[in-house]
């Protein structure tokens, strides 16, 4: 008798659209069979979303990963109460944390690959120019 493998259910709650829309995207480019639940979080508090992770930790997911951004919490000025309330959280709730918002660090990624394309591009003019200099030089010799 073969036994099927175990299913983990995982959780994400991000803090709004744009958190969602990146786990979406990455769930369709990368064919992931997994669903984004809750679709959309109601606040964007850290309270809010560690109450939400508990109560799909209680309706059976295995574990529930929290996506903040650091910056509202500092703005708040309530990084030790957010420090304290991250201790409390059981196990099976993981938050993550980015610093500076999480669209800004798309900004930079989306700035070096477009500096990058530049780059290549400006190479293969300087690469044409010079390889365009050497014929130039070597029909003047015959």
């Amino acid at each position: 008798m073969s036994r099927k493998p175990l299913k983990k259910s995982i959780a994400i709650i991000g803090e709004g659209l744009t958190e969602w829309m990146y786990f979406d995207h990455i769930r369709k480019n990368r064919r992931y069979s997994f669903s984004l639940k809750p679709d959309l979080p109601k606040h964007s508090s850290y309270t809010y979303i560690f109450a939400k992770a508990e109560e799909l930790c209680s309706k059976g997911f295995d574990i529930a990963f929290c996506v903040l951004d650091i910056d509202a919490i500092l703005h708040e000025n309530s990084l030790q109460e957010f420090r304290k309330a991250c201790r409390k959280l059981p196990k099976r709730i993981v938050p993550i944390t980015s610093n500076p918002c999480i669209e800004i660090w798309f900004l930079m990624q989306l700035c070096q690959v477009i500096i990058s394309h530049i780059f290549q591009a400006l190479l293969a003019q300087v690469k044409f120019q010079i390889c365009n200099k050497k014929l130039l030089q070597y029909s003047l010799f015959l």
